[in-house]
């Protein structure tokens, strides 16, 4: 992250990309596109990949302008952030959102870990995990391997939503949504299994 910030800072043509987003208007914003890149958006990344708009801390500050993004996705990517920059993160997504935005947040769900863990259901645990064999080798892994730092629930979510200044906090299936528009899940199987799916909107602007 010291390299990110040093680079916000001396590179012309990071903060020239910076400048050229805050610019606009009716942006898609696709946080934390690690190579999937969306067409039409505003894809943001915490490294280096083809086809990125801006590689920047994405525990940081948005380079949006207030109220500039209708739609906002982001695909298991906070349960890397840590657990007390969360609220930062959620701050931001606020003050970008426009009047009536909608911000679709996908993380891996703390309630099926458990619950399956509790059924012993290897089956149906393992299939988001394929290099896992047991309950406890899925278990193990949602919450050691991949860099995560957190994993959650819905209530702590809408919490931490709520204290950002969210409304209107659902859940909803993967790979659907009361918005089209924000409807990008991909296909893959192990991402429609385990994953907690949620809608959120700026307090105000439903």
């Amino acid at each position: 992250m010291i390299g990110l910030r040093l680079r916000k800072r001396f590179d012309p043509r990071h903060r020239r990309t910076a400048r050229r987003l805050y610019a606009q208007s009716e942006v898609k914003l696709h946080f934390g596109c690690g190579s999937r890149i969306l067409p039409g958006w505003i894809n943001l990344n915490a490294y280096h990949c083809e086809g990125i708009s801006l590689e920047l801390d994405l525990q940081g500050d948005l380079p949006l302008g207030d109220g500039s993004v209708p739609w906002l996705f982001t695909k298991h990517v906070l349960e890397h952030i840590d657990r007390n920059r969360i609220g930062k993160v959620f701050s931001e997504f606020h003050r970008v959102l426009a009047i009536g935005g909608v911000a679709r947040i996908l993380v891996p769900d703390l309630n099926f870990y458990c619950t399956k863990y509790l059924d012993g259901d290897v089956e149906t645990i393992t299939t988001p995990l394929p290099d896992t064999h047991t309950t406890a080798d899925a278990v193990n892994s949602v919450f050691n391997d991949h860099f995560h730092r957190f994993i959650y629930d819905f209530d702590t979510m809408r919490i931490e939503l709520e204290k950002a200044g969210f409304s209107d906090i659902v859940c909803s299936e993967y790979g659907e949504s009361r918005h089209r528009e924000v409807t990008m899940d991909s296909h893959a199987i192990s991402r429609e299994l385990g994953t907690l799916c949620l809608e959120a909107t700026p307090t105000g602007t439903a």
